[in-house]
C-alpha cells in the first residue's frame, strides 16, 4: 500500500501547479475578485478594502492588499447592469505585482418564480510586475542574473454568476487573450485559467440564526 501511494504521488507531481492568482481573503464579501459577473449585485455603491499577511514575522512573507468599488443599476424590473474597478498589490518575496481591473456585468431575472438572477461579466486588467534578484545568494545558475526585471502586462477575463437570497454559484475564465508575460507572475502563464465558487445560506424559521457556507476552487 505504501508503495502504491508513493507511485500515485509521483504521477500527481507531474500535474500539480502553483496558484497563479493572488490569494484574496474574504472573497465571499468580494465576489467580483473571483468572477467579473459578480459585479454590481446591489444598487448601492460598495467599497471594499482588504489586507492579508501570511507567515507573520517572517521576512519577505507573502501579502496582498486590495481595494474595490462597484455599483449596480436597474434599467428595467428584470434587467440591470453593474460597473466596478479593482486595484490589487501582491508581494511575495522578490516578486511584486501592482494592477488594476475594470469590470462590466449584465444581470437578468431567470426562472418561473423570477427570484434568481443570472449575470454575465467581462473585465480587462493591466499590471506592472517586477522580479528583484539583486538580493539572491551567489549561485552558479545562468538563469539568475541578480538584476531587477519589470514588465507591463494585460489580459481579460469573463464569467457567469447565478444567485438569489439563498445561494450563489459562479464560474470564470481568465487569460482570454494570448499570455504576454515573461515573469510568470499574477495571472500565471496558462491560458484559459478556470475558477469556480458557490455557497448556500442555511436558515431555520424557529431560530434567528443564518449560516452562510461557501467554497472557492481554481
Amino acid at each position: 500500500m505504501k508503495g502504491f501511494l508513493m507511485v500515485t504521488f509521483s504521477f500527481l507531481m507531474e500535474i500539480i501547479a502553483a496558484q497563479p492568482l493572488a490569494r484574496y481573503n474574504l472573497y465571499p464579501n468580494n465576489p467580483n475578485f473571483t468572477t467579473p459577473a459578480a459585479t454590481g449585485l446591489t444598487k448601492c455603491i460598495e467599497f471594499n478594502a482588504t489586507d492579508m499577511h501570511q507567515w507573520i514575522s517572517i521576512k519577505e512573507a507573502p501579502m496582498v492588499q486590495s481595494f474595490s468599488v462597484q455599483k449596480g443599476r436597474h434599467f428595467s424590473q428584470t434587467k440591470k447592469h453593474g460597473l466596478g474597478a479593482n486595484v490589487v498589490r501582491d508581494v511575495n518575496g522578490p516578486s511584486k505585482t501592482l494592477g488594476g481591473e475594470l469590470i462590466y456585468s449584465f444581470h437578468f431575472l431567470v426562472g418561473r418564480s423570477r427570484t434568481s438572477w443570472l449575470s454575465l461579466g467581462l473585465s480587462g486588467n493591466i499590471e506592472q510586475r517586477s522580479m528583484d534578484e539583486s538580493g539572491f545568494s551567489p549561485i552558479n545558475d545562468p538563469l539568475v542574473t541578480r538584476g531587477i526585471f519589470q514588465e507591463i502586462v494585460y489580459n481579460a477575463s469573463s464569467g457567469i454568476y447565478l444567485y438569489n437570497e439563498k445561494y450563489f454559484v459562479g464560474f470564470a475564465v481568465y487569460n482570454l487573450l494570448p499570455v504576454n508575460s515573461t515573469l510568470g507572475l499574477g495571472y500565471g502563464g496558462d491560458r484559459y485559467y478556470l475558477s469556480a465558487q458557490g455557497g448556500y445560506m442555511f436558515t431555520n424559521h424557529r431560530l434567528p440564526v443564518k449560516i452562510q457556507t461557501s467554497f472557492q476552487a481554481s
